[in-house]
């Protein structure tokens, strides 16, 4: 659970909030003179049920865009300080094949039915979810429930339920009730389930993650996130709101990111205690160094139908950084290369604030060439490997790479991630991931430059190498490539390795060459 900073003016908003959900159960319009009262209200979205316990469910939903947008307005209008909005779901159901429950007599009764409460707040939270009994809702259907209620999860191993939900609003005090149209209808059943890895591998985006004091003056991180991807919140309702968001922190100084809490996946607007990483005695952390990135995780257990047991994990988010370096170590030469590596996105974490003049190691080369892949294609929900074929490494960005074919193991179960790369394999990743981005391209090696150790060249590796040279990525030294050590005296020296700041300059000219190469 989070450690929440709770300052006054969020104390402030909780009391309005419910203030607003006891005493009225909607937003009141009569002091909003500039804000038009909405007449009819979109379907909820991404809505799903998930078993809890006999005939309990978890009802997740999201607001639609005309919510969202309503919200906007409210929230800009000067004479409002309220953000939050209060709705009415409305539940129906059937049994395998029968029918649904609702009947028109539904939109005139003087008592709401089968209805459980959804709160949005804006900015912060878009999704709603919570636990009712079916019986509880539907007194009626007592004894046609009676199974579920006495069985559980058993009984969708032969049978399967149905439902739509809708929301029911009201803009003036209660008087005149706003139905909007069912959502899509979702079923529930041991034998239906939907591909969880899947549906968990679209990245989150980050907009900002800041350092600010709360009124008692100690420091907080301060997290705002994009829109939450359409298919991840589809597998937060099926979970019964089981998702969660990972906050990872680099400082400067550190090697490695590493994660510092959770916070519910609903939330786009997350406040996280920072007094184990910040100072509490600075006026200010504007000067303070630092990296975030976020992503998604789910206890598969929490999706029954899966059968699955495993924690699955979507991609991480961009990096937010704070006054980090890109680089700690680089040579004059590489200095300009590496800023154009940076400010086109081109340094992976991995390398981020690390010594460039050392050399590259596979691990490394491999994460380089799937983000200049992400880049210069445009496609960034690449996904791993599934099973891991390697029994040395399980770095996700290695597997995104092996399954896109840009990268290949030193055998059928060992990738080698540590080992430093030579130049042929070098030449191979890059030309493999270029072919991945421009597919139609010319690759063949006329005019390609002869270079005097060509007898050094691994056949599997010669027109990678030649390519590389003909198109003026690779350009050799003295009249050679330099594609691998050969002797022990060109091992001991590190013969045709490849630094870091060298792979970064050669990403540069490869996603600038691109429209060229096409």
């Amino acid at each position: 659970m989070n450690k929440r900073i709770v300052t006054s003016r969020k104390s402030k908003l909780l009391a309005i909030l419910l203030t607003l959900v006891i005493c009225t159960s909607a937003i009141s319009f009569t002091a909003m003179a500039t804000i038009t009262t909405p007449t009819t209200i979109g379907a909820p979205e991404h809505f799903a049920a998930a078993h809890y316990n006999g005939d309990y469910f978890y009802y997740t939903a999201s607001a639609p865009d005309d919510i969202r947008a309503l919200m906007d307005s409210i929230a800009a209008d000067e004479n409002k300080t309220k953000t939050a909005m209060f709705h009415k779901l409305q539940i129906d159901y059937k049994l395998d094949n029968g029918d649904w429950h609702y009947t028109s007599n539904w939109d005139v009764d003087k008592n709401l039915r089968n209805f459980i409460g959804m709160t949005f707040i804006h900015n912060q939270s878009y999704i709603s979810h919570e636990r009712a009994s079916l019986s509880y809702m539907f007194p009626d259907d007592t004894a046609t429930l009676k199974p579920i209620k006495d069985t559980g999860l058993d009984y969708f191993k032969s049978h399967s339920i149905s439902f739509r939900v809708r929301f029911i609003t009201t803009f003036d005090g209660g008087s005149t009730r706003i139905y909007s149209n069912w959502s899509d209808t979702y079923v529930y059943s041991s034998s239906i389930k939907s591909d969880p890895d899947k549906l968990m591998s679209h990245a989150p985006t980050l907009t900002s993650a800041t350092v600010e004091k709360n009124s008692g003056g100690s420091p907080y991180l301060n997290v705002k996130t994009g829109r939450l991807p359409g298919e991840t919140q589809d597998l937060n309702a099926m979970t019964g709101g089981a998702v969660w968001t990972e906050i990872w922190m680099r400082k400067a100084g550190d090697k490695d990111f590493k994660m510092i809490n959770n916070s519910f996946f609903k939330s786009e607007y997350i406040l996280i205690n920072a007094n184990d990483y910040f100072d509490k005695a600075l006026q200010s952390y504007d000067a303070e160094s630092y990296e975030i990135k976020i992503r998604y995780k789910v206890d598969l257990r929490s999706y029954k139908q899966s059968g699955r047991s495993d924690i699955i994990y979507s991609p991480f988010s961009n990096i937010f950084s704070q006054n980090m370096p890109a680089w700690s170590g680089a040579s004059n030469w590489a200095t300009a290369e590496l800023q154009k590596a940076s400010d086109m996105g081109l340094i992976p974490d991995i390398l981020k604030g690390q010594d460039m003049t050392k050399n590259i190691t596979r691990e490394e080369f491999a994460e380089v060439s799937l983000l200049m892949y992400e880049k210069a294609s445009g496609i960034t929900n690449t996904t791993p490997a599934t099973p891991n074929p390697f029994t040395d490494t399980t770095n996700s960005q290695i597997l995104k790479a092996f399954k896109l074919g840009i990268v290949k193991g030193v055998s059928t179960t060992e990738f080698a991630p540590k080992n430093l790369i030579n130049r042929e394999q070098v030449a191979a990743m890059l030309t493999r991931t270029i072919k991945l981005i421009a597919p139609d391209a010319d690759y063949t090696t006329a005019g390609a430059p002869t270079f005097t150790d060509m007898s050094d060249i691994s056949g599997w590796a010669l027109n990678d190498c030649l390519y590389m040279g003909k198109i003026g990525i690779i350009k050799g030294s003295d009249g050679k490539f330099m594609p691998k050590a050969i002797s022990d005296a060109q091992k001991a020296v590190g013969y045709a390795n490849t630094s870091r700041e060298q792979a970064l300059a050669m990403s540069v000219r490869t996603v600038n060459k691109i429209d060229e190469i096409k």
